[in-house]
């Protein structure tokens, strides 16, 4: 009896253990961009347990996107820069999402935020990294904080955004409610950048550097003194 219990047990340990990690590894590959090396995960969020969370915010999306890693680069929602970029990375998703549908399109979480209280729609905008905001990829009337005239705060998050316009599926930017919940989201995996020494580390050298061109000094010195 003892061995039974000893079996479930560990299998109900294995479960708790696994079972997120399995049921939030989705099929999606991860691309290389070769342009800046980068690297792209479409991830669809599911699930651990029947009737559970199947969606997440953009807070809980970049959150999430943050505990991710592969080969060593660590994870965040994707920030997207140019147009080139945007091209790769529409290219990946249009791959993979399923086609949209009047009555069912597609949102997909990336790493931009807008500020509270702009003057503008277009105003305020920020990546998660810090980089700077010199593209955007709107899709047509978009940003629109929808649905009260003026910037009100209303749709200060960023997603692409797959839908039907004028009859035809398009994919571009659209600014949304942040708390709205979306099965997928774009994380995006890109090398440490390489570490500029400090001013400190600049003075140690140049100290090394002097201390030996003063020793060479002081043997040629002592050379002639010697001759």
């Amino acid at each position: 009896m003892r061995s039974y219990l000893k079996i479930f047990l560990f299998s109900a340990l294995l479960f708790v253990c696994v079972c997120p990690a399995f049921l939030h590894a989705q099929p999606y590959p991860k691309v290389q961009n070769p342009a800046n090396g980068h690297w792209y995960y479409l991830h669809l969020f599911l699930p651990v347990v029947p009737g559970g969370q199947d969606c997440l915010t953009w807070a809980e999306a970049r959150d999430f996107a943050a505990t991710v890693s592969y080969q060593g680069m660590q994870g965040h929602l994707a920030t997207i820069t140019s147009a080139d970029e945007d091209t790769f990375v529409k290219n990946y998703l249009l791959t993979h999402l399923p086609l949209p549908t009047q009555e069912q399109e597609r949102y997909v979480w990336i790493g931009g935020y807008q500020l509270n209280n702009q003057s503008g729609m277009n105003t305020g905008w920020r990546w998660t990294t810090g980089e700077a905001w010199t593209y955007t990829g709107w899709n047509p009337g978009e940003p629109n904080d929808c649905c009260t005239a003026g910037e009100t705060n209303e749709e200060n998050c960023l997603e692409h955004h797959y839908k039907l316009y004028n009859g035809n599926p398009i994919l571009g930017w659209n600014d949304d409610v942040c708390g709205s919940c979306r099965y997928y989201f774009l994380i995006e995996f890109e090398p440490a950048p390489e570490s500029v020494p400090t001013l400190n580390q600049y003075g140690m050298v140049v100290f090394i550097l002097l201390i030996g061109l003063t020793y060479i000094f002081y043997l040629k010195r002592r050379q002639k003194t010697g001759a």
